[in-house]
C-alpha cells in the first residue's frame, strides 16, 4: 500500500474510533511507550524499529502544528484586543454621539463569538484554518476601516484621548499577530527546506 494514496488508516485492533490521518498515527505510534496504543480500547502496539516519516507526511504534520499556533495566537490576540475595544469605546465620551461607535460594539462582540466558533470548528484542518484567518482579518479590517470613518465624522469632539487609544490598541495588535505569523511563516518555510 502506498502511504501517499491513503489520507486516513484504521488500527487493527479495529474499534469504532480508530480511524487516523497517516501523520497523525506514525507519529503517535513513534512517540515511544506513552504513546504506543490505541487511545480508545488501549491495545498496546510493539514498534521494534521506527517507521519512517514519508516526507509529504513530515510536512503536512508541521503545517498543520504552526498553522493551529497561528490561529491560536491570533484568537487570543484578536479577541483581547476586541475586549479592550468594547472597554475603551463604552468609555469614549463620543460613543453616546456617534451612530457609527454605537454600530460598531455589536460587531466587536460578534467578532469575540465567530473567534470562539473558528476555534471549535476548525480541528487542526489546515484548510479550514486557512479560511477562517482569512476571514478573520477581513471582517476586522471593516470594522478597522468602520472606526476610523467614526473618528472621522466625530473629529472636531474634545475626547481625543481615547481615540487616540482605540486606534493605537487596534494597530498594536494587529501589528503583533503579523509579526508572529510572519516568524512563524519563516519557520515553516526553513524546517521545510531543511527536511528536504
Amino acid at each position: 500500500m502506498d502511504l501517499e494514496l491513503v489520507n486516513i488508516v484504521k488500527l487493527p485492533c479495529g474499534c469504532a474510533n480508530s480511524a487516523y490521518h497517516i501523520g497523525c498515527l506514525l507519529i503517535m505510534l513513534n512517540s515511544g511507550q506513552n504513546k504506543n496504543f490505541c487511545p480508545h480500547c488501549k491495545a498496546v502496539y510493539q514498534i521494534v524499529d521506527p517507521i519512517p516519516l514519508p516526507n509529504f507526511v513530515a510536512e503536512n504534520a508541521i503545517q498543520n502544528r504552526k498553522f493551529t499556533e497561528i490561529m491560536l495566537f491570533h484568537l487570543f490576540t484578536n479577541s483581547l484586543m476586541n475586549v479592550f475595544n468594547i472597554s475603551i469605546s463604552i468609555d469614549n465620551k463620543k460613543y453616546n454621539n456617534s451612530i457609527q461607535m454605537r454600530v460598531l460594539m455589536p460587531f466587536y462582540f460578534l467578532k469575540i463569538i465567530f473567534n470562539y466558533f473558528f476555534l471549535s470548528h476548525s480541528k487542526n484542518d489546515l484548510s479550514r484554518i486557512e479560511t477562517g484567518l482569512l476571514y478573520s482579518y477581513f471582517y476586522q479590517t471593516v470594522l478597522f476601516g468602520i472606526l476610523i470613518y467614526a473618528f472621522a465624522k466625530n473629529y472636531n469632539d474634545n475626547d481625543n484621548y481615547n481615540s487616540v487609544i482605540l486606534l493605537m490598541n487596534n494597530i498594536l495588535f494587529v501589528i503583533i499577530d503579523l509579526v508572529f505569523r510572519i516568524v512563524m511563516e519563516y519557520r515553516i518555510a526553513n524546517r521545510v527546506a531543511v527536511d528536504n
